[in-house]
């Protein structure tokens, strides 16, 4: 299984940042042209705060792994995880998918409202 997910991780990691972007925002595109019938692909590509955003979304979860997996090795004996810094990074990064999902949203509608 960890071999599956390392030759994803490299399929990944090897394509371009726009390729990347494009793979993360697709389900948010599809889900705004499915409720408006705009199709935000071409705007996307040339927006820098959503690329950003979903840099950032893509990040996320392999940052709650990392700290998930540091804090198994280091403290998994600990009481008080809630204190440990890896567990709280942990926690940060999954509190934030919502909200960046929320703000990639936000992004999409004003490149609709607000782009010719």
């Amino acid at each position: 299984m960890n071999q599956i997910l390392d030759r994803v991780r490299l399929f990944w990691l090897s394509r371009s940042p726009r390729t990347r972007a494009l793979a993360v925002l697709a389900p948010f595109i599809a889900e705004y042209q499915a409720m408006t019938g705009m199709d935000l692909s071409d705007r996307v590509l040339g927006d820098s705060v959503l690329l950003s955003l979903a840099a950032m979304y893509a990040s996320l979860p392999r940052a709650a792994e990392q700290s998930a997996e540091t804090w198994m090795r280091d403290c998994r004996a600990a009481v008080d995880r809630a204190s440990d810094q890896n567990w709280q990074l942990n926690q940060h990064a999954n509190d934030l998918l919502p909200e960046v999902s929320e703000a990639i949203r936000r992004r999409l509608r004003y490149l609709d409202t607000h782009t010719p």
